[in-house]
């Protein structure tokens, strides 16, 4: 079908028992032929992120920190389509970050960078202009940046530049519209009295810290040679939105932490509801005693929304250098799991979160592309790179982020196991067209997943902004709520596990792509995932006994596409009702395939209702059966 099918419904499938991970490094997937010889080495910074608005995770990666490379996921199995975009504007890539800006429905690529003769440092934004990405400054030069993101700071609805700077004061751009981004400290304050403990900015997190609605932003600080553990260029900090605008928490709410840190991370580690830490910092030896003496500290967040350090509690005990952080269901058994990468490149941890509050340590998760476990991680970027419902990961592997890594990059996909999945895509009208600071919260006897919609975080990173949820052996979840950036609430019943959809602000039903919907019907692939296929030999067509609810996969299935018969004046009418997003202006087209194949719009279709919510559309028939087998409604943009 050449247009993208969107549809809403809801599917009924089973999901079973857990199963322990195991992430693969593939080959073949991945290539770019400008890269001699074809072994892509980031460094620090790499994204995964939907780049063409088709639903699916990309990956922006950045080889030896300059060569800007966009990989395009497509069907599952098959190489990824790919576009080099070349050496970036600014200089050493330390940071980027992707968010939808505009209408176009491509991501904007943010990239940070220090100095690399002969390129600046700057922060500079890549804007989809055309069949290739243009480049304009948002900064030039007069930085060091670190850590960047994306994130709407003055509520108005479009997504601003928050970023570290790692000899002075936090940088923030308005977003001006257009492409346009004008530097505005006033948009939160967070000078310190004394401009010499600005520095040390290295990570950002936004996330909603307290449950009321309002993104707030965590700062991790760190300061090389600085022994001080009391000097404010090593104390991490919190700003707080109480909805009327920012405040710095003195304290941070047990978040201070003072270790030297590089980046944090927030999830629900236990699933009641609020949001737990995790906090990266960097050991030193004897010659070097400003360090801590652990590399990760876990802080569990308490009723009174104070946090306490649970490191020892729940079993975390970690010797070296961090350089991300991530909180993923990998396993996709409801509870999320930590992997930590390593400054170094030597090693890695991945921690199983056993579901009591505390986490295991797995060895031989993540395997070479021969089958061997994996030694060190460098930088990673996560989402569902295969599209099967499972976290997949996209790691570098370099030596302290050396200008020419040591060993080429790997995709390790997720094997999965029989666990159910929810992967749930947001579009937001009044808030971004992303979603970016929304909070996704999953009923179930697992308690409450929490999920936050990110653009950019860790140390220079940025993960899908797809929410993945993990279900277990459930058959789905009685409640999705998602709270808006915005303040609108919408709230879905019954979501079906192994469920792929989007979610548009203020329709609370799910909209459906088609290859959403054959994966999930038709999960092994095969003849049967094709629409126009007809295996039970009914003469009705995949798509249209999906339509209808005979699939024998959704027994009780309901469609909000309807097809119905009509009586009017003595005619017979065939009626096609389409349910539409106004987020989106959606252009239904009903179509029949002729004898020789072609297709093209019946001369006698009359459209009886076009709204923003609902198209509505007839013909006369006197051989439906026959018809209905050759139907075909596509929506596009």
């Amino acid at each position: 079908m050449p247009s993208t099918l969107r549809l809403l419904l809801l599917p009924t499938l089973a999901s079973v028992a857990s199963a322990a991970p195991s992430l693969v490094a593939v080959e073949g997937r991945l290539v770019a032929p400008e890269i001699a010889p074809s072994e892509f080495r980031s460094g620090l910074p790499v994204a995964v992120a939907d780049l063409n608005g088709d639903g699916r995770d990309d990956i922006a990666r950045i080889h030896f920190f300059q060569q800007l490379s966009l990989e395009f996921q497509t069907t599952p199995g098959a190489p990824f389509e790919h576009h080099f975009h070349g050496p970036i504007a600014t200089g050493r890539a330390w940071s980027v970050a992707v968010a939808q800006l505009d209408d176009d429905a491509r991501g904007e690529i943010l990239v940070a960078g220090n100095v690399l003769s002969p390129r600046p440092a700057g922060i500079e934004l890549l804007d989809w202009d055309g069949g290739t990405y243009v480049s304009f400054w948002i900064r030039n030069g007069d930085i060091v940046p670190q850590g960047t993101i994306f994130s709407d700071l003055d509520d108005d609805g479009d997504l601003d530049v928050f970023a570290c700077h790692d000899t002075a004061d936090l940088l923030k751009f308005e977003n001006l519209g257009g492409g346009s981004f004008a530097e505005n400290p006033t948009l939160l304050d967070t000078a310190l009295p004394n401009s010499a403990d600005d520095p040390g900015n290295y990570g950002l997190t936004a996330t909603d810290i307290d449950r009321d609605g309002d993104v707030d932003y965590y700062l991790s600080k760190c300061l090389g040679g600085v022994g001080d553990p009391s000097s404010p260029t090593r104390i991490n900090r919190l700003f707080r939105n109480d909805g009327s605008g920012f405040g710095e928490v003195i304290g941070g709410l047990g978040l201070a932490d003072a270790n030297q840190s590089w980046c944090s991370e927030f999830g629900d580690i236990d699933n009641d509801g609020d949001m737990d830490a995790i906090v990266v910092n960097h050991p030193y030896d004897a010659a070097h005693p400003s360090g801590p003496s652990g590399a990760i500290r876990v802080y569990r967040q308490g009723v009174s929304g104070g946090f306490s350090d649970a490191t020892s509690a729940a079993g975390v005990d970690l010797d070296f250098a961090g350089s991300q952080a991530v909180l993923r269901d990998f396993d996709n058994d409801g509870w999320l799991d930590l992997l930590v990468s390593d400054f170094d490149g030597a090693t890695h941890a991945y921690l199983e979160n056993d579901g009591d509050g505390t986490f295991s340590r797995r060895e031989g998760v993540f395997l070479d592309t021969s089958g061997s476990p994996l030694a060190g991680i460098t930088s990673v970027a996560t989402g569902d790179l295969d599209h099967d419902g499972f976290t997949d990961a996209y790691l570098t592997r370099g030596i302290r982020f050396q200008p020419s890594p040591s060993l080429p990059d790997l995709l390790c996909l997720n094997q999965g196991n029989a666990n159910g999945f929810i992967r749930v895509r947001l579009r937001g009208p009044a808030t971004n067209r992303n979603g970016i600071g929304a909070r996704l919260e999953l009923q179930g006897p697992w308690g409450t997943q929490v999920r936050e919609v990110r653009a950019g975080e860790g140390y220079g990173i940025c993960h899908s902004a797809n929410a993945l949820f993990g279900v277990g052996s459930e058959t789905g979840a009685p409640s999705l709520v998602i709270r808006w950036p915005s303040g609108s609430v919408d709230t879905l019943g019954e979501v079906p596990a192994r469920s792929s959809f989007s979610v548009y602000e203020g329709i609370a039903a799910p909209s459906y792509t088609h290859a959403d919907w054959t994966t999930a019907y038709f999960p092994d692939g095969g003849p049967d995932s094709g629409p126009e296929d007809d295996p039970d030999k009914d003469q009705l067509a995949n798509l249209v006994e999906q339509f209808l609810g005979s699939d024998p996969a959704r027994p009780n299935g309901h469609a909000a596409i309807q097809l119905a018969l009509v009586e009017d004046g003595g005619t017979t009418h065939f009626q096609i009702e389409v349910a539409r997003a106004p987020a989106e202006d959606l252009v239904p087209a009903i179509d029949f395939r002729s004898s020789d194949g072609s297709w093209s719009e019946d001369p006698q279709l009359e459209v009886v209702e076009n709204s923003l919510t609902r198209y509505a559309a007839r013909i006369p028939v006197d051989g439906v059966d026959t018809r209905l087998a050759r139907l075909r409604i596509t929506v596009a943009p």
